[in-house]
């Protein structure tokens, strides 16, 4: 990580003589360093060092812990999301199927040829939107099975 993060070059030519790179380390996942520089040749201790690693540690555990609570609060809305959808899915589901079945009442008692094609066309639209209903209960229903599924 260090070459990405520190240029040694850059550290000497602005005049510093010392420094210590501390990893961040969570569950074994590089996050970055914490950089420390000094302009005094030899200014870091091995007692600073072991007074900085367990800070190094906390930062790296605070910025893990954080990632995964946004993760946890993502997944969260994510639920929600697929139970909205659901219930939006389910709601109109059930509007979509009065209209198929007033318009295959109309279509039995008009035989309006004009009316009847309208009728055709409503009808295959209203099919049509239907199955798209159908697809997104059953995609929230996965949704929401698998992400509550024990790990």
């Amino acid at each position: 990580l260090a070459p990405t993060y520190l240029d040694v070059n850059v550290i000497k030519t602005a005049g510093f003589q010392s420094f210590v790179l501390l990893p961040l380390v969570y569950e074994g996942e590089a996050l970055g360093t914490v950089n420390l520089v000094a302009r005094r040749p030899g200014a870091f201790s091995q007692a600073d060092l072991q007074t900085l690693k367990p800070v190094a540690e906390a930062l790296a555990s605070a910025y893990g812990t954080r990632r995964l609570a946004n993760a946890y609060a993502r997944h969260q809305m994510g639920n929600e999301l697929s139970e909205l959808t659901f219930a939006f899915a389910n709601d109109m589901s059930g509007a979509v199927q009065a209209i198929i079945g007033q318009c295959e009442l109309l279509g039995k008692e008009r035989r309006d040829h004009s009316i009847e094609r309208e009728l055709a066309g409503m009808l295959q639209q209203a099919r049509r939107l239907r199955e798209i209903l159908s697809q997104m209960q059953r995609m929230t229903r996965e949704h929401v099975a698998t992400s509550t599924r024990p790990q």
